[in-house]
């Protein structure tokens, strides 16, 4: 793709969720029955995979035999683990217990509502949690979205808050903000307003947990980003053309940085005042409360706004 690359992790994500809509993808249960494996991959092989590897890459091709043997011993070490989760999540549905979803990456890399093509391959948001696990949208009791206290993204694709200076090569030191795997340094700006509220609403998120406000604790002064202007006209939202995404200009409002640490904080009254009125100002442009806010790195670093969020027996 050259300029036009994406920015991928280069791990086969792809290739697996194209190999998935073609319909020739390989299921973990297909593990457990070797003949029709060795079918399959007998064909997935030699009539897709190979003639793409040899006539098109000019590269060597895949050795069908070695990759069987590999996978049936895969299938040796996971054949005890290996169940129909249908019988499991509607038991535990019906059983009324917990069931926590926890979503990977974020709401503007979806496949569907992210900055297209600069995305991922599935669906991060809360929808896709219901594809994903089988519960219906019906039985999910509540939604939280998960910030940072600033924004940031990996690989390629616009991002109209980044800062490209030393506020944000501090942020980015101090919040550790390199991927986990590809080890690279993430992109990092300001809190991003417009895209928090696209992604309460698009989730149907009640609750927000704010992440990482420590790492502005030394800062004098601090932005948020409370919508976009292109040609004259003002967005309060990520605009799908994402050539006008790219080249808009943030709109920002300045608020004051409380300049303190703050990782002793348990409680909302051990926040400074300064520090409260950000959270609370985040609050009011994305349109949902923030009843969770991460202080530090451990798990004990963190202030709770909403007690039954988190029951003592859940805490134990």
């Amino acid at each position: 793709r050259g300029d036009d690359r994406l920015g991928t992790t280069w791990r086969g994500i792809g290739p697996a969720y194209s190999d998935k809509i073609r319909r020739i993808g390989f299921r973990i249960g297909d593990l457990q029955k070797e003949a029709f494996m060795r079918k399959k991959l007998d064909f997935v092989v030699g009539q897709v995979k190979n003639p793409i590897i040899q006539d098109l890459y000019r590269e060597e091709a895949l050795d069908f035999e070695a990759l069987l043997e590999e996978y049936l011993g895969y299938a040796r070490i996971l054949d005890p683990y290996i169940q129909d989760t249908f019988p499991i999540i509607q038991g535990a549905l019906a059983r009324g217990e917990r069931i926590l979803l926890e979503g990977a990456q974020a709401t503007m890399l979806d496949l569907d509502f992210g900055t297209y093509p600069y995305v991922t391959s599935s669906n991060p948001t809360a929808g896709g949690a219901c594809t994903g696990s089988g519960i219906p949208p019906t039985r999910i009791d509540l939604v939280m979205a998960i910030f940072k206290a600033y924004t940031t993204r990996v690989g390629y694709g616009p991002f109209p808050t980044e800062l490209d200076d030393a506020t944000g090569d501090a942020i980015r030191e101090k919040g550790h903000e390199f991927g986990t795997v590809t080890g690279r340094a993430r992109r990092v700006g300001w809190f991003d307003g417009a895209v928090a509220n696209y992604a309460v609403h698009v989730n149907g998120a009640e609750s927000v947990a704010m992440m990482k406000l420590d790492v502005l604790d030394e800062l004098e002064t601090i932005r948020i980003c409370t919508g976009y202007e292109f040609r004259g006209e003002r967005w309060d939202h990520p605009m799908a053309n994402i050539s006008h995404l790219k080249h808009c200009t943030p709109v920002y409002e300045e608020l004051p940085g409380w300049q303190e640490s703050i990782n002793e904080a348990r409680s909302w009254e051990d926040l400074p005042l300064n520090c409260r009125r950000y959270i609370e100002r985040i609050e009011q442009i994305c349109g949902a409360p923030v009843d969770l806010v991460g202080v530090g790195p451990r798990r004990d670093q963190f202030v709770t706004r909403r007690t039954d969020l988190f029951p003592a027996r859940a805490l134990a």
